[in-house]
């Protein structure tokens, strides 16, 4: 198993809190060399709720998770071979 983690640039924190019904995780996966990642596994979790929402990664390294119940979220990113990546939420 290679031991390069994978790197997930979101575009917006882990951590939403929205006013209205829904928000939006969006970012790019790529390997420590910068290398995309099509095809890896994008997973949001709500802390509280346990609502989770899944993405894969596009051939142009781009992932979004549409949907999100507000609330704060741990962000996983999984593909085999490579060790699993985690955000969570700052406290």
């Amino acid at each position: 198993m290679k031991s390069l983690p994978l790197l997930a640039w979101l575009l917006l924190p882990a951590s939403l809190f929205a006013l209205a019904g829904s928000g939006t995780i969006s970012g790019a996966v790529s390997d420590s060399s910068g290398a995309v990642m099509p095809s890896a596994t994008v997973v949001a979790s709500n802390e509280a709720t346990g609502f989770k929402r899944q993405s894969v990664v596009t051939s142009g390294g781009d992932f979004s998770l549409v949907g999100l119940q507000p609330g704060e979220y741990t962000v996983n990113v999984e593909m085999q071979g490579f060790k699993r990546y985690s955000v969570a939420p700052r406290t």
